[in-house]
């Protein structure tokens, strides 16, 4: 029975059969002579059973292309090596073989001619019998009437043109970009905050602060230098303890100096005694302020010595103290002061103009930039224990081999703690990195429910993935061939669920 006129319109030329040894996974196929020079890994075919119907072609992608000489074989000698001359095109048989991975059943509804063609892809079940078409697609129209055209869209496939439309609830399942350096990935992560932004508020932290920020500036969007977002006293407490390297032995008195000095600089407290006496009183007393308080490294010190005093510390101990605080830059304690923009301001911005930029190249040490991150999610956690409903807040961090992986503490915890409880509530993850088994946590990773993969920065990255994402036999040689802005995009997002290489669509640079 051959294939449905109103479907073979949409198909390109035919390109070859199916072989046998065919599965419902892979079905080898032979290559039209003519047609050998247009094959090419991840070229989307289409292929026709006459025992299924006219109306249902199994869609698939080329794999492992092997081009074959009947006489020129490796382990046996030729007329080649003794007379080259001898060797002329004229006396070679070549031929091309092939493998095709199967993605899906496409089936098509086709009785009323007058209405446009409208399709279903339902999972690859069927083994193709040998002898099968197969077609080249060569056009998006087959397979947007198979997944249909809503989404969101990030890229196009080279050989198509086709958009795979991404739907805006996967993201719910959080998002990985991986790829190493110079393969586009921060363009990959604008166009996707700019498309999902269309749905979710988006928080973008930028590591480095070039990437994002100055665009965001450029097109209006909020931009929150890191050095004015305010630090709890807990945070404060992990930042210096984490820096000064203190004993944990010593890390109580750390805590009782920051809060108390962190009062004196709000105003909350007159003298760090009334600051000791009203911690364990329930009412507290009017502060009537004899001096203003400042941070820096000696106005510290003094109210960590005077509190570590009162709560009982000897004299070696009030000595290990000076010293291990004598360790931290001035330029760390005075960082502390004039922060005015709370984590909660900064989810407002992105529910007010769906997109903010956390700047946290402008904030010197990497435990404060850590602690940052962790304050916004538990923020935003804050938000949906109050209100009890979905807040759709997606959550951005580049580079985030620096703020997810296993030491990356505190920030690792609250955003592991996203990757697994965040879907109920509309909170989501997207984490974009050179590197993903040493870099990602394991908790982070393996919730992953979509994934865009470049070439990889090791060999062991891709087999990381293939531990919870079907790669469709994608190899190193297939991503060793991909250029820049070229992406694998696997998972829940994808409609066709296996990995399907896209082109990122063109970013400019003062653009998302």
């Amino acid at each position: 029975m051959p294939l449905h006129p109103r479907i073979r319109r949409m198909l390109g030329e035919e390109i070859g059969v199916v072989l046998s040894g065919a599965t419902s996974v892979t079905a080898p196929i032979a290559v039209r002579k003519e047609h050998a020079p247009l094959i090419r890994e991840d070229l989307m075919v289409a292929v026709h059973d006459e025992h299924l119907g006219n109306d249902v072609v199994l869609i698939g992608v080329l794999r492992f292309v092997t081009r074959y000489e009947p006489f020129l074989r490796r382990g046996i000698p030729n007329v080649y090596t003794s007379y080259p001359q001898a060797l002329t095109n004229d006396l070679l048989a070549p031929f091309t073989n092939a493998y095709i991975e199967l993605y899906g059943v496409a089936r098509f509804e086709l009785e009323d001619e007058s209405a446009s063609v409208i399709g279903k892809i339902e999972p690859p079940v069927y083994a193709p019998h040998p002898g099968s078409r197969v077609y080249i697609i060569t056009g998006p129209e087959l397979l947007d009437a198979i997944v249909g055209g809503r989404g969101l869209r990030v890229g196009v496939h080279p050989f198509t043109g086709w958009s795979p439309p991404i739907d805006p609830e996967a993201l719910k399942m959080h998002v990985g970009v991986f790829g190493a350096t110079g393969m586009g990935k921060s363009r990959l992560v604008r166009r996707l905050a700019r498309e999902a932004s269309r749905h979710y508020a988006v928080i973008i932290f930028d590591h480095s602060g070039v990437d994002y920020a100055p665009v965001a500036e450029k097109l209006g969007y909020p931009v929150v230098p890191a050095n004015r977002v305010q630090l709890d006293v807990i945070t404060m407490t992990e930042m210096l303890a984490e820096i000064m390297d203190v004993p944990s032995t010593l890390q109580d008195y750390v805590l009782a100096g920051v809060y108390c000095h962190d009062g004196l600089v709000k105003g909350k407290f007159s003298t760090p005694e009334q600051c000791l006496r009203e911690s364990y009183m329930t009412t507290r007393m009017s502060a009537q302020r004899s001096r203003q308080y400042t941070w820096n490294k000696e106005e510290f010190i003094s109210t960590l010595l005077l509190v570590a005093k009162r709560l009982g510390a000897r004299d070696t101990t009030l000595l290990k103290l000076r010293l291990y605080a004598e360790r931290v830059p001035n330029y760390i304690y005075e960082s502390f002061g004039g922060r005015d923009v709370s984590p909660r301001e900064i989810i407002q911005a992105a529910l007010d103009h769906n997109i903010v930029v956390v700047d946290l190249g402008r904030e010197e040490e990497i435990a404060a930039k850590r602690a940052i991150v962790a304050q916004v999610v538990d923020e935003a956690w804050k938000i949906i224990h109050e209100t009890l409903q979905p807040i759709n807040v997606a959550v951005f961090v580049d580079e985030a081999q620096h703020y997810a992986c296993e030491y990356c503490r505190p920030s690792a915890t609250r955003l592991e703690k996203i990757a697994r409880e965040g879907r109920k509530w509309g909170l989501w993850l997207l984490v974009a990195s050179q590197r993903v088994s040493r870099d990602i946590k394991p908790g982070i990773r393996a919730n992953l429910g979509t994934v865009f993969f470049s070439r990889l920065q090791a060999t062991g990255d891709l087999q990381e993935l293939g531990g919870y994402l079907d790669l469709g036999n994608v190899t190193q040689a297939s991503l060793a061939m991909l250029d820049r802005r070229q992406f694998y995009l696997a998972g829940l997002a994808n409609p066709l669920r296996k990995p399907v290489l896209i082109q990122v669509e063109h970013v400019p640079d003062d653009g998302f």
